[in-house]
């Protein structure tokens, strides 16, 4: 996507990590986090762990949940990073959509010990929480939303503070509708999740301004997310090698292959 609103962003000397490095510090953080919420805390739930060591693996449980945290700000970054640099966001939505669709019943499944459920009653979508990708997918929606309001108020014949004042009031509607719907749907990080990509998009090219202010919009939510916002000051501005649909895939086969692992284990101790 190419947008007159693109900026040069000056790479500071400590900004060492490209675009691949981060997204797989995302991939393995979030890895760690699952590996607590849906393998260490069925056998938890269950009663596979025996007493006497109950409280360290509670505190194993806390220390994965707590690394996991800094996977969601780095995602969210990079959607906002995509939307401006991708030749067609249309494809990219679609893109997201499909495997938000593919991903609902792995991500179901992987969920299900930690909303109560068991996975054996399970006969179609849960609708108690939505997966990562919903409220990554509302995201983009909502910035595609507000950018081309942007642009076609940019491009009417009216007077600059008529365009701003029906911009900021425009944006103001897309940004609630957005958020409203991430908090209804029930999605990955709720409405907060879907607000922090606004902010993001609406500090964009300013990294640092991105963290503070994404940080301030996901505190509610994750207020333990604080680590992923860092890692974005490290970031260099460059791509870095990266297979185009590695996330994509890597997402849902996760999900399950870990869900597998957590049935096995509580089903053998």
């Amino acid at each position: 996507m190419k947008d007159d609103t693109l900026k040069i962003v000056r790479t500071r000397q400590y900004q060492k990590l490209d675009g691949a490095m981060l997204k797989w510090i995302a991939m393995i953080t979030m890895v760690i986090d699952h590996l607590g919420a849906v393998v260490l805390f069925r056998l938890l739930k269950d009663g596979s762990i025996p007493a006497a060591s109950r409280d360290v693996w509670q505190g194993i449980y806390d220390g994965l949940r707590m690394v996991g945290r800094t996977a969601f700000p780095i995602f969210c970054f990079f959607i906002v990073e995509g939307f401006f640099h991708t030749r067609c966001v249309w494809r990219y939505m679609l893109r997201l959509g499909v495997f938000a669709l593919i991903s609902e019943v792995p991500f179901d499944l992987a969920v299900s010990a930690l909303l109560g459920e068991d996975w054996r009653n399970l006969t179609g979508y849960m609708w108690e929480n939505q997966n990562v990708m919903v409220t990554l997918l509302l995201g983009l929606f909502a910035i595609r939303g507000m950018d081309g309001l942007r642009k076609r108020l940019h491009e009417a014949e009216i007077s600059l503070r008529t365009g701003v004042v029906l911009t900021g009031a425009g944006w103001a509607v897309i940004g609630a509708v957005a958020v409203w719907v991430g908090a209804l749907c029930r999605a990955d990080y709720g409405g907060y999740g879907v607000l922090c990509i606004l902010v993001m998009y609406l500090c964009y090219p300013e990294r640092e301004l991105m963290a503070l202010l994404g940080y301030g919009a996901l505190f509610r939510a994750d207020p333990g997310s604080l680590t992923g916002f860092l890692f974005l000051l490290l970031y260099n501005g460059e791509r870095g090698k990266q297979p185009k649909y590695l996330f994509y895939g890597f997402y849902p086969l996760h999900l399950a292959v870990l869900f597998g692992v957590s049935v096995v284990l509580a089903y053998f101790l």
